[in-house]
């Protein structure tokens, strides 16, 4: 099973330029990021929500979203602020350099959440293998962005 999240996981990773780049060219057409994230969103929403009509095994109870912390809410802003600034800015620096710069700071990122548990996630002590990753991954950045 390993196997196949690391396939699937590669293959979301995948997707990451592709999406950028068609929303680039989709940001052309309607004259502007903001735009081309509206419409993206839209489209994503639309398809998510037909998935769960199909799939859904029970209905969810919206009165429950009452008593849901309001910081559990940022994860939509978060992605749509992720998703813009990727529109924007992969015509200006280059689908590779936007890469780079996006994962390094995924890494940078999640090694902060991990080390400190945040969000409910369990603790993870950095380790040496772990940060020698990170290390690699900004000699990536650097290689790649600043040739």
């Amino acid at each position: 099973m390993t196997l196949l999240y690391s396939i699937l996981a590669f293959l979301g990773g995948a997707f990451f330029p592709v999406q950028t780049a068609i929303n680039a060219q989709l940001g052309r057409f309607l004259g502007g990021a903001l735009p081309a994230t509206i419409v993206s969103f839209l489209v994503g929403t639309i398809a998510l929500a037909l998935l769960y009509l199909v799939t859904a095994r029970s209905s969810v109870d919206l009165s429950e979203l009452r008593r849901i912390p309001p910081y559990l809410f940022v994860g939509g802003l978060l992605g749509a602020a992720f998703l813009g600034l990727s529109v924007f800015l992969i015509p200006r620096i280059g689908a590779g350099a936007l890469l780079c710069l996006a994962v390094a700071g995924q890494i940078a990122t999640s090694m902060i959440v991990d080390y400190f548990g945040l969000f409910g996630l369990p603790v993870r002590e950095p380790s040496l293998p772990r940060l020698a990753g990170a290390a690699l991954m900004v000699i990536g950045v650097i290689l790649v962005r600043f040739r």
